[in-house]
């Protein structure tokens, strides 16, 4: 407890001295106890903070009270967003035990309800680790950029040097390719249409090879089994020179091109997905290929979905200032905080109510014990 107020002490205040009655490290710090116990709003938060206000008097100075609902909104309006995810990032890497190289995979989502009549919602991209559940860095697309403007300044944020990266279709582009080689990392990017003619010379690629039994990839395959769903994915992966693609001395360090085939079967019925990747990674590491891809998906299935059914992000009508920006990184370190703590089987809903319940569990998960 005293290690996270000592980091969010360290964070500048945004306010002038006259509006500070509240300590900026008592805001910070309630902010991020209500969150990680179900608070969603301003006003939740504030209540959070009355009812455990004997409790919290233990660590922080309660000489001014709680915060009201207003200072809380006000202070996140005007908290510089990456400042607050530097201090807080360099804590949660502590908590959780992350150190050196990882996988990282780049994605974007939106909050829906955070528009207004004068900016649109907010749109953001997120670096997300999906072995320790933790995000490295969070950016927002301003209203006139896109994703493919943002992913160069995340990666300058996040540092991905000696780890891999993996995007989705829409930032599969030459120029991030580059930017993320000459920062001494490795790729794996999605390919789709957007890709044109590349797209397609790799699609009539591994048709040809599966026509030859797909002798010149190397492979791998695996199968999860569970509640009456049984998928199996096998990837193919072949060397991008020796395919002899045309479009391929394009792209920074290209040396492998992807093909994973999905067969989901469940009630006797069965589908199949194939998707189609690029690499900077040798096509010999099947195994580790395969894995960066699943990885990927969990930014969606593991941050995403969870912000909007747990947190129900995109029913947030936080908007103004810079709000809503601080607010969803806030979420996103309460979610990595909460699933490094594995004694309790519960759901992340579930163990939201447990921690607004029982302060020992709170701090369990603080001091990661």
């Amino acid at each position: 407890m005293r290690n996270l107020i000592e980091v969010l002490s360290e964070i500048p205040d945004p306010r002038i001295d006259r509006t500070k009655l509240h300590p900026l490290e008592n805001v910070l710090m309630i902010a991020f106890l209500a969150v990680m116990s179900g608070a969603d709003t301003f006003e939740e938060i504030e209540f959070y903070g009355r009812i455990k206000r004997e409790w919290l008097s233990q660590y922080l100075d309660m000489e001014h009270g709680i915060p009201s609902h207003d200072t809380f909104n006000r202070v996140f309006q005007m908290l510089n967003p990456q400042v607050f995810q530097q201090h807080m990032v360099s804590w949660l890497k502590e908590l959780v035990g992350v150190d050196g190289p990882q996988i990282i995979a780049i994605d974007g989502k939106t909050a829906r309800s955070s528009c207004s009549l004068a900016r649109r919602a907010l749109h953001s991209i997120s670096a997300w680790v999906s072995a320790n559940h933790l995000t490295l860095g969070q950016l927002r697309c301003e209203d006139k950029s896109n994703e493919i403007t943002a992913i160069p300044i995340l990666l300058e944020i996040i540092d991905p040097k000696g780890s891999i990266i993996t995007i989705d279709a829409m930032g599969t582009q030459q120029s991030i390719a580059k930017d993320i080689v000459e920062r001494q990392g490795d790729y794996v990017l999605a390919l789709k249409e957007n890709q044109g003619r590349l797209y397609q010379d790799v699609i009539e690629y591994f048709d040809d090879q599966q026509q030859r039994r797909y002798c010149y990839c190397s492979k791998e395959r695996t199968i999860d089994a569970a509640h009456g769903r049984i998928e199996e994915r096998v990837i193919y992966c072949a060397d991008a020179d020796e395919a002899g693609l045309l479009q391929t001395d394009k792209w920074e360090k290209l040396r492998s091109i992807i093909k994973v085939q999905t067969t989901v079967q469940r009630d006797q019925k069965a589908s199949m997905d194939t998707r189609y990747y690029i690499s900077s990674l040798e096509h010999t590491q099947a195994a580790l290929l395969l894995h960066c891809i699943r990885s990927h998906w969990g930014i969606e299935n593991s941050l995403h979905w969870v912000l909007d059914v747990v947190f129900r992000e995109d029913h947030s009508r936080i908007r103004s200032g810079r709000a809503d920006e601080n607010m969803a990184f806030l979420r996103k370190a309460v979610i990595s905080a909460v699933k490094n703590e594995m004694s309790s089987k519960g759901s992340l809903k579930a163990r939201r109510k447990i921690i607004g319940w029982d302060n020992d569990y709170l701090m369990k998960i603080l001091t990661a014990n």
